[in-house]
């Protein structure tokens, strides 16, 4: 289980390095060998926001900047992915997947054919149709459910955040 934080995977001005995503493509790459992998991806807002004119950063505009995003970062997955050999789906989660007994079963057994497929999951939450309470605080979260979820044996956070947050979502080392 990998996740990739938008610090990561973008530089300042939120456009995708595809330096550091063919890097990491790569190492997944090698690890698929042995593991079965969900990636774990952040990015889409940061990878849609720009085709917003006068965006500021509204629930409504992050969606959008997601519905935007996705796909072109998918896309990107699907090519370096390809040039190793391997597969990619896309897999939007909701908090219900995991609360819903039939819906988890259902995630569940879509995964375990992603593997047996040689295909590679990239998971995002499902930002369109998320209403605010329903929504994983963000995607460090929603790899923890799906580590917990699929016994993974270990757990990468590869993420710009220096530690735990507090409630203003800031770090809470001083």
């Amino acid at each position: 289980m990998i996740k990739l934080g938008s610090a990561v995977i973008t530089n300042a001005n939120g456009n995708i390095n595809k330096a550091v995503i063919k890097k990491i493509v790569t190492d997944i790459g090698n690890l698929h060998k042995d593991y079965k992998i969900v990636l774990v991806s952040s990015g889409a807002v940061s990878s849609g926001k720009k085709y917003l004119s006068g965006y500021k950063g509204t629930l409504l505009q992050r969606k959008v900047a997601a519905a935007i995003g996705n796909p072109i970062l998918i896309q990107l997955y699907r090519s370096y992915f390809q040039k190793c050999g391997l597969t990619v789906a896309q897999a939007l989660c909701e908090r219900s997947h995991f609360s819903n007994r039939k819906q988890f079963l259902q995630l569940r057994d879509t995964f375990n054919t992603f593997w047996s497929h040689n295909v590679i999951p990239v998971v995002n939450e499902n930002d369109v149709i998320s209403d605010l309470e329903l929504k994983f605080s963000d995607n460090d979260e929603l790899a923890t459910l799906l580590a917990i979820a699929f016994d993974a044996e270990t757990l990468v956070l590869c993420t710009s955040v220096g530690g735990f947050l507090n409630d203003e979502k800031r770090s809470s080392r001083k």
